[in-house]
């Protein structure tokens, strides 16, 4: 199963963290960096929120610095948008989840040493309820835990 087949079928690669983070981001449309801050953190991926965010698909370069108790060079890597929510979907959260694209070894390994003490982000699946369990009578799965991770 290829990483995008696996998105695509709802597994979750990374342990999503709760930050705070200003991040830049430059487009194909835009050479200015323009300022968003991230509330999402993984090893594979970040939330931005936005109020007006780019379309699936788009590819941009992210650059971040972690806060406190980061000790690397500042994160620079290539990123698409997975996945965007806007205002005419009623989402409580605005904005857009990147993937990274060609985030090294070494960026990750650090990533994930600086977002292990920090909070994981919790996912209210209450809301996913019969989403779910259609999901689990149509795959014969006799549990939702292969659903959850």
């Amino acid at each position: 199963m290829t990483q995008n087949q696996a998105i695509s079928k709802g597994c979750r690669r990374g342990v999503r963290h709760e930050v705070e983070l200003p991040c830049e981001l430059i487009t194909s449309q835009c050479d200015e960096p323009l300022l968003f801050w991230a509330t999402d953190l993984s090893r594979v991926g970040i939330w931005l929120e936005a109020q007006e965010p780019l379309d699936r698909g788009d590819d941009v370069v992210l650059c971040f610095r972690p806060l406190a108790g980061w000790d690397a060079d500042e994160v620079q890597v290539f990123a698409q948008v997975q996945r965007i929510q806007r205002r005419h979907q009623r989402a409580s959260t605005l904005g857009m989840a990147l993937e990274f694209g060609d985030l090294s070894e070494l960026e990750a390994a650090a990533l994930n040493r600086w977002l292990a003490p920090r909070p994981r982000k919790e996912i209210d699946i209450s809301r996913w309820g019969s989403l779910l369990e259609s999901r689990v009578v149509r795959s014969g799965l006799r549990s939702l835990a292969p659903l959850l991770h």
